[in-house]
């Protein structure tokens, strides 16, 4: 994670964890064990903030600023961790069926498969084979 990344709610940049991971890594990881354990994160951990950044130079209306969520740093640690260790799992847990958000499967897969089937069903009513 780039260290210049904007905060979150906490205030809390990448920059200060990269820093000061050797005196607060420990815990963190105490913490983050703990809420897997229990099953949930605490509710103010998912916080976030939007932000709206403008799509031109002099912003009118809403359509012209673009809103974005700055979470809390932590949290994208914790959740990149926990993203990194279910990759590894995730293959066997998610039916074949399933290819959107997932590595090494395309949604576009389905997509293309769909539109073979219905090119077959097509040629098949109308007599060709």
């Amino acid at each position: 994670m780039h260290p210049d990344k904007s905060p979150g709610p906490d205030g809390f940049n990448p920059a200060f964890y990269q820093r000061f991971w050797e005196h607060c890594g420990d815990d963190i990881f105490v913490a983050a064990s703990s809420w897997l354990d229990r099953g949930y994160f605490p509710s103010s951990f998912n916080e976030t903030n939007i932000c709206l950044i403008p799509k031109c130079d002099n912003p009118t209306s809403m359509k012209d600023l673009r809103p974005i969520s700055l979470c809390n740093v932590l949290y994208k640690i914790v959740s990149k961790v926990l993203a990194n260790r279910l990759k590894l799992c995730l293959d066997k847990c998610v039916s074949q069926e399933q290819s959107a958000f997932v590595e090494g499967r395309s949604i576009l897969d389905h997509t293309l498969i769909a539109i073979e089937i219905i090119h077959v069903m097509k040629r098949k009513t109308r007599g060709y084979r």
